[in-house]
C-alpha cells in the first residue's frame, strides 16, 4: 500500500524527546506479519506496540473494539540538531494489506463471473458492472475509514506527546 508523509519539527529538547519517545512504547515488537497476526494473544486492545532503533521508531496501536485489524503503523525518523526535525510515515499494517488484497482479488473473481454471466445484454452487462463497483467501493470504505480515523486519532496525540508542530 501507500504511505502517508508529514513532516514537524518538536518544541523538546533532543534529550527529552529521546525520554519521550521510549516511555511511548508498551511492549517492544518487530513489524512483521506473525505480530499482527497473532498480536489477539497476549496484548490488550489499545496498547502501544513497537521498537524504537538509534534514529527511528516505528509503532502501532491497537483498537479492537470498533476497528479489529485496519489499524496503522507509524514510523518515525528524526534528527536532532537544535531542534528536532520529525519525519512521520503511516501506513496500513501488513495483515490489513494481506486482507484487502485477498478480499479484493475474490471480489474481482466474482465480479468478471457475475458480469460476463452468458445470454446477458450490452446494458445488463453496464448496470452489473455498476453494481458490483458500488458493492466493492462500500467492503473497502469500511477498512480504509477505521485506518483514517485511527491514523488521524493517534497523530492528533503523537502531536500533542511530541509537542509537534
Amino acid at each position: 500500500m501507500f504511505w502517508n508523509r508529514y513532516q514537524y519539527t518538536s518544541s523538546l529538547p533532543p534529550e527529552e524527546f529521546e525520554s519521550h519517545l521510549k516511555a511511548l512504547l508498551q511492549v517492544e515488537r518487530e513489524n512483521t506479519l506473525a505480530t499482527h497476526l497473532f498480536k489477539l494473544r497476549d496484548v490488550p486492545g489499545d496498547t502501544i506496540q513497537g521498537k524504537l532503533d538509534k534514529q527511528r521508531l516505528t509503532f502501532w496501536r491497537t483498537n479492537y473494539v470498533w476497528n479489529g485489524s485496519f489499524y496503522p503503523v507509524f514510523k518515525l525518523d528524526w534528527e536532532a540538531r537544535d531542534t528536532v526535525q520529525v519525519a512521520v510515515r503511516t501506513r496500513l499494517n501488513l495483515l490489513a494489506e494481506g486482507i484487502i488484497v485477498i478480499i479484493g482479488l475474490g471480489f474481482f473473481v466474482w465480479l468478471l463471473d457475475f458480469v460476463l454471466d452468458s445470454g446477458i445484454t450490452g446494458a445488463q452487462m453496464l448496470a452489473r458492472l455498476g453494481l458490483g463497483a458500488v458493492v466493492f467501493f462500500i467492503f473497502m470504505a469500511i477498512p480504509l475509514y477505521s485506518y483514517h480515523s485511527l491514523r488521524k486519532q493517534s497523530l492528533r496525540g503523537l502531536e500533542e506527546y511530541l509537542r509537534l508542530q
